[in-house]
């Protein structure tokens, strides 16, 4: 259909655009595009189902897709359902941000935005924590084989404006363990 046309294959379109004309719209030119192809207009158009959202609907949309176990994380909602988001960011507001609209909508489905988005949400406690944990597991804690978010997460919470390394030694001793002792451990 056009728009997949317009959106997929933007050379395409203009071409479709230049050689076909389209004097009084666009939807002409494609259409004798398409007809010269060997195709009909009217069968290749795609019919969109238009929603007309309100809060309740909203609210169902994300409750089912939690039922069908889709993410109803931004960027999921985004990539399956964008006409949701832009719904859910004019009836549960935002600003210029949907992400303020969004967890008032997550919330008023009954869920916790918190526990929805794919970024894991660190804390100092939750990375002395991870830390712990993974010490636990009797896994090495030194910088090169924790995880990279952890790490990077190590950084900004626990300062480091020099090095990443900085932040991972501040953050393993306030876990409890010597720094120079855990950088030598290595998997093996």
């Amino acid at each position: 259909n056009q728009a997949s046309i317009m959106k997929n294959f933007p050379s395409l379109h203009c071409a479709i655009k230049r050689y076909f004309g389209g004097d009084k719209s666009l939807k002409e030119g494609w259409e004798k595009a398409v007809r010269a192809a060997g195709f009909v207009p009217e069968k290749e158009r795609k019919k969109k189902k238009h929603i007309s959202w309100s809060k309740v609907k909203i609210i169902q949309a994300i409750k089912k897709m939690k039922r069908e176990g889709k993410g109803i994380n931004q960027a999921s909602i985004m990539k399956n359902f964008p006409s949701l988001l832009y719904a859910i960011k004019k009836h549960f507001g935002g600003g210029k941000s949907t992400k303020k609209g969004w967890k008032k909508a997550v919330r008023a489905a009954g869920f916790v935005p918190e526990k929805e988005t794919k970024r894991k949400l660190w804390s100092k406690a939750k990375i002395i924590e991870a830390i712990r944990g993974i010490k636990k597991e009797g896994k090495p804690i030194n910088p090169a084989d924790i995880n990279r978010t952890l790490y990077e997460a190590m950084k900004r919470y626990f300062g480091g404006n020099k090095s990443l390394k900085e932040g991972w030694k501040k953050a393993v001793r306030a876990a409890g363990f010597s720094p120079d002792k855990e950088r030598k451990k290595r998997k093996v």
